[in-house]
């Protein structure tokens, strides 16, 4: 059991540093598109240098959104947020598995009748 634990741990965390890894690159492609429509924002006229600029910073700003939230500091505040509201999350939890199933009652219910109308 111990060396599951130490084989679903390690898994987890080559994962997370994959993901991470997918994080910065596209980090880096918004940069590289913030600074790619600041320079034609300078080449265009009066007017659209405006629009460019609003978007370079507008992409500027979800990279370092993409470069602050890892794969663990999500994990992390999803915890303390779990341990701060242990009873909104378990009733929001309840209220999304309620309605997920009664989601999939209909349809398993709307496929069988389905199925029995092109049977005959």
């Amino acid at each position: 059991m111990d060396t599951l634990t130490t084989r679903l741990d390690t898994q987890a965390a080559r994962m997370a540093e994959k993901v991470d890894g997918l994080g910065r690159e596209a980090a880096e492609n918004l940069h590289a598109a913030a600074s790619s429509v600041r320079r034609g924002g300078h080449q265009g006229a009066q007017a659209m240098e405006g629009y460019a600029g609003e978007a370079a910073t507008t992409l500027d700003d979800a990279g370092e959104y993409v470069e602050k939230h890892t794969v663990k500091r999500s994990m992390a505040e999803s915890r303390q947020f779990l341990r701060r509201y242990p009873v909104e999350t378990l009733a929001l939890s309840t209220g999304v598995g309620l309605l997920a199933g009664i989601a999939m009652h209909r349809m398993l219910h709307s496929c069988a009748a389905t199925a029995r109308k092109n049977a005959f």
